[in-house]
């Protein structure tokens, strides 16, 4: 069973894709069948191959193995700059605090305990100034840079947010 390759017909004919080579290819109802039959458990390809698959083979199609080798975003060798030089956003959680209790609000949820419950606990001036000078060293090569402000209510601590915005 090749499990790089996925068949499928429309009204308009038959096909094949290729998980290897990322194509659609259409082939003969000849073909289909034959592949077909090739897929079902158990089951040996006795007749001769069709040449439309055996020329497909040819060009690489077909392949039961996975010819990838590593899965890897295209940013990856980039990261360390990027952590570096271009951090573009950070959220600040100014308190854990609330003094509303949305039903949005997943920290409000009677039902699920097992999420974080509001606390008194709030972000020190120290701690925030490091925060924003981090982000400032570490955005030379970024064309603008955002804050957020998280919470709790992060307004409940509107004078620290004020001194933040004024660093």
């Amino acid at each position: 069973m090749n499990r790089m390759m996925k068949l499928f017909q429309t009204p308009n004919g038959c096909y094949f894709f290729d998980a290897n080579k990322d194509e659609m290819i259409p082939i003969s109802r000849e073909s289909y069948q034959y592949l077909n039959e090739g897929q079902k458990e158990n089951t040996g390809l006795i007749k001769e191959m069709p040449t439309e698959l055996s020329n497909l083979l040819k060009q690489g199609y077909l392949n039961p193995e996975s010819t990838v080798k590593e899965i890897k975003h295209p940013y990856t060798d980039y990261l360390e700059i990027f952590l570096e030089r271009k951090i573009t956003m950070m959220t600040l959680q100014l308190t854990q605090d609330c003094n509303f209790r949305c039903k949005y609000c997943t920290y409000s949820e009677e039902h699920n305990k097992s999420q974080r419950s509001h606390s008194a606990k709030v972000m020190s001036w120290e701690t925030a100034k490091k925060a924003v000078h981090f982000l400032r060293d570490h955005s030379a090569d970024s064309k603008s840079v955002n804050i957020g402000f998280y919470g709790g209510e992060p307004l409940l601590e509107f004078s620290l947010l004020k001194k933040i915005i004024g660093l």
